[in-house]
């Protein structure tokens, strides 16, 4: 099913590439509000796992399309995904706040969980007008502010172990960036100073202590907090955040394969040619090239990665081109499969690649795209 993918990601492109992937949402988004987590598109089968925190960040993405398209059903669809998702909220007495929850396992989920719930109804809020679910998303940022220690860390397994003497394992460092992410959206809808100073610390935190002395070989490729430094740069213009963020971009830029790889179809990949990595990336990307008009700077020299990058996830959505040899191709048509050798697609698959590919088409399409002064990169509706 291998297709050469486009050499040069267009607007054009990209913005067929948000389409067709926003309508594969929409397809496999039930009455109830649940999405097919992962479809097998080569048995046409459904997989019955499920995940809330990649239902919450897919949603977000399926808002994200409908804030660019204009297309009724994804705001129709993913109202009833929100709808879905507050209903698996869990209630948080000490700090009458709420969070989402995939596993008792990592501590720290819960704060990423709400942050991620966070994010999807603000940026409902966002495209919409409305405040309806204000006092929900208040009590997802109240639950996330509890969590935060003094020195600006939300807590952990790590701290979880300390106090129980267990050994617990690491957890993913994707966590801090959601819920960073998550309290200055919310702060741009409801602009109460106690968000930004709790994300400040935790992104201070990131900035001098867990990222500090991190060589750019070893440096997280973290997209999550790729995002909350452009939105935190927008509001102080504090320029360690800059910094830190070129860091991530350097990082990325080490790993990423270019002409030496050893096959056309691994240029612009990382690892053996995983999608979501790819995609992820290209989000941190993209946010780091606003940031930088924002601030000023030039952004040929992450353009030109971006652009790589992005070529190769078009290739990995399946699209009429593609499809052909699938036994439900109307089903799968938009579904971004996992990697060159695996043709699962699973939802968070799409959030991320839809993402990347909207934002790098804003800025493919206009210069200008960035250098405002709103609280973040998204244009104001």
């Amino acid at each position: 099913g291998m297709v050469v993918h486009p050499p040069q990601p267009t607007p054009e492109l990209l913005l067929a590439a948000v389409r067709r992937a926003a309508d594969y949402l929409v397809r496999i988004l039930n009455a109830q509000g649940q999405y097919v987590y992962l479809y097998h598109p080569v048995e046409d089968r459904d997989d019955r796992m499920y995940g809330m925190l990649r239902h919450a960040g897919t949603t977000y993405a399926l808002l994200e399309a409908y804030e660019e398209l204009s297309v009724p059903a994804y705001l129709a669809k993913a109202e009833v995904a929100l709808t879905y998702m507050a209903a698996h909220m869990h209630d948080d007495a000490s700090s009458q706040g709420k969070y989402i929850l995939d596993t008792n396992d990592e501590e720290q989920q819960k704060v990423g969980g709400a942050g991620l719930a966070l994010v999807a109804l603000s940026k409902h809020a966002a495209v919409t007008g409305k405040r309806d679910q204000l006092e929900l998303m208040r009590a997802l940022a109240r639950f996330i502010m509890k969590q935060q220690y003094p020195d600006g860390h939300f807590r952990s397994n790590a701290d979880v172990g300390a106090e129980t003497g267990k050994k617990l394992k690491r957890e993913p460092v994707y966590y801090v960036g959601e819920a960073t992410l998550a309290l200055l959206r919310l702060y741009a809808v409801d602009p109460q100073q106690a968000y930004v100073d709790a994300a400040r610390r935790a992104a201070d935190w990131i900035v001098q202590v867990r990222d500090a002395y991190v060589s750019e070989d070893n440096q997280e490729h973290d997209h999550w907090m790729s995002y909350a430094l452009n939105d935190l740069y927008r509001l102080t213009h504090q320029d360690s955040y800059v910094e830190h963020a070129y860091k991530i971009a350097h990082a990325i830029q080490k790993k990423q394969r270019g002409a030496d790889a050893p096959a056309p179809d691994l240029v612009g990949t990382f690892y053996d040619g995983a999608t979501t990595p790819a995609a992820t990336r290209v989000e941190a990307y993209d946010a780091d090239i606003v940031m930088t008009r924002f601030a000023g700077k030039p952004d040929d020299w992450l353009l030109g990665p971006a652009r790589e990058c992005a070529a190769t996830t078009l290739g990995q959505q399946f699209d009429p081109d593609n499809d052909y040899w699938l036994p439900n191709r109307e089903k799968a048509q938009g579904g971004v499969r996992e990697s060159l050798y695996v043709n699962d697609v699973e939802i968070d698959y799409v959030q991320h690649a839809l993402s990347a590919w909207l934002h790098l088409a804003r800025i493919l399409r206009d210069p200008a795209y960035g250098r405002t002064g709103v609280p973040s990169e998204d244009p104001v509706r």
